[in-house]
């Protein structure tokens, strides 16, 4: 419900600024969530991790796309791999502390990092990346992304698609870990691991090889990033089958792998094909837009 305004936001006020907002707010009730007394506590907080988490993607990717255009696919990779990483690392830290201190020292855990870190952007975005170019004549308006997202058939194609790759992977995500140690019998914390580590390793190099190989062939056919999406995610589709139905574990985590692969090649440039057909001026407005449908 909120990545629209927060798309908004990122179009007509300092990305710097919503992106260093958003982690800080996001951090601070991620940590004061350990201190829930109960469940309208938790819901309450977990409400607002979720609405301030949601200025970050749209102003992110737009600020990626505007400082490395000749490089869109490759920068945007690299900031994708962070995510991978912090997903295989909470996976298992996640579940280690969790376990050895309770739920609560969890979100101390993580929200504390995502502050300090807020802290440091602060002074990092200041001295590593250049002004924010000269705004347009164009005025954003709130309902621009929307209307942006609809007037492209190539836009509501992606959406689509991303809609069910992000059905996909909230399933993997919810349900690998608790699969691992039901049907193998894995602690929690081997579960965690093993189920984010192997998906998310491979992942990591696939993403890296799909951002460099569209940012060569997108200066040979206009569609290239469109049809590396499409190859990612039709060779994916059989390990996901596999992982789900194999009784060894090597086969299991081999499918992991190979999914993870592909899924890397198609997240590379969801927001690189994305802007193929959006104005600079509401990128970050029309990526909310997506954002919000595909969820």
């Amino acid at each position: 419900l909120c990545v629209p305004l927060s798309g908004y936001v990122g179009d007509v006020f300092s990305k710097k600024k919503v992106i260093i907002f958003s982690l800080l707010l996001w951090s601070t009730a991620t940590f004061f969530t350990g201190l829930s007394a109960g469940l309208v506590h938790l819901i309450i907080l977990r409400a607002i991790v979720g609405s301030s988490e949601s200025f970050y993607a749209p102003a992110a990717n737009a600020l990626i796309g505007e400082k490395y255009q000749e490089k869109t696919g490759l920068a945007m990779a690299i900031h994708q791999t962070a995510l991978y990483a912090g997903i295989i690392m909470s996976g298992l830290l996640g579940a280690l502390i969790a376990q050895r201190f309770g739920w609560s020292t969890a979100f101390y855990f993580f929200g504390g990092i995502g502050i300090v870190l807020s802290f440091i952007l602060f002074i990092r975005f200041k001295k590593i990346i250049l002004p924010d170019a000269p705004q347009t004549a164009i005025k954003v308006t709130l309902f621009d992304g929307i209307k942006g997202l609809f007037q492209k058939k190539t836009a509501i194609l992606l959406t689509l698609a991303f809609a069910c790759m992000v059905f996909v992977n909230v399933g993997y995500l919810t349900w690998s870990p608790t699969f691992l140690h039901e049907k193998f019998n894995l602690s929690l914390a081997n579960a965690g691991f093993s189920s984010m580590f192997y998906h998310h390793i491979f992942a990591f190099l696939g993403v890296l090889l799909g951002g460099r190989f569209s940012d060569l062939m997108a200066k040979k056919s206009i569609g290239a990033r469109l049809k590396i999406q499409a190859f990612g995610l039709l060779l994916g589709c059989p390990f996901i089958y596999l992982l789900g139905s194999a009784d060894e574990l090597f086969y299991v985590y081999a499918a992991m792998g190979i999914f993870g692969f592909f899924r890397g090649i198609y997240d590379s440039n969801i927001y690189a094909s994305l802007f193929l057909v959006t104005p600079p001026a509401i990128r970050a407005s029309v990526s909310g837009a997506m954002i919000m449908f595909a969820f």
